[in-house]
């Protein structure tokens, strides 16, 4: 059920929705007061249904992944450490990286130690599945490693990248490393 707040954006957007054009805006862009992407995105559904419209000419904002250069020789030459690309663009790394380490945790993908031929990615949690295996380089690397929370949802995303092509180890993901660092994990 939607608060009452909730309610009466619902029928403000509809009708906005109903008499104007949102083609080329991304959810952020409309200009709705009070209004927001996040909540156009939760509730989408709900104003497709109020206008009659199967789409409402709203535009995605490109995904990106994010990478570290991990190799030692390539930062002692000067070479980039960070970088993204935008999937679906034609983007090849520095240099073809022999070990792929994704990890869920961003403060570890961009700080992880120097890794000969390595790039760590920053896999975003859920996001991961979806985006990753649309990179041609990380796909076809040799060594994929994937490093997360070691819950059903970590566990559950080494499975989705798995089912999704990517012959994925797992790191520091197993009941040993549970047991040693159990102490320091949050709980929620």
């Amino acid at each position: 059920p939607l608060s009452d707040t909730d309610f009466a954006l619902l029928l403000e957007a509809a009708q906005w929705f109903t008499n104007n054009t949102a083609a080329g805006l991304t959810p952020r862009q409309v200009p709705l007061p009070g209004f927001h992407g996040k909540w156009l995105n939760g509730n989408h559904g709900l104003i497709r249904a109020l206008t009659g419209k199967d789409d409402l000419g709203l535009v995605h904002r490109p995904t990106r992944v994010h990478f570290t250069y991990l190799d030692p020789e390539h930062r002692a030459a000067g070479g980039r450490y960070h970088e993204s690309l935008t999937i679906g663009d034609s983007v090849e790394p520095a240099y073809k990286p022999e070990l792929v380490i994704i990890l869920e945790n961003k403060d570890t993908a961009v700080y992880f130690p120097p890794v000969p031929r390595g790039i760590s990615v920053e896999g975003e949690g859920t996001k991961a599945p979806g985006v990753i295996p649309l990179v041609p380089w990380i796909r076809q690397c040799p060594h994929v490693i994937y490093w997360g929370d070691i819950d059903a949802a970590g566990l559950g995303i080494v499975n989705d990248l798995r089912t999704a092509g990517i012959n994925v180890d797992t790191m520091l993901m197993d009941f040993a490393t549970y047991e040693t660092y159990e102490r320091y994990g949050a709980r929620t």
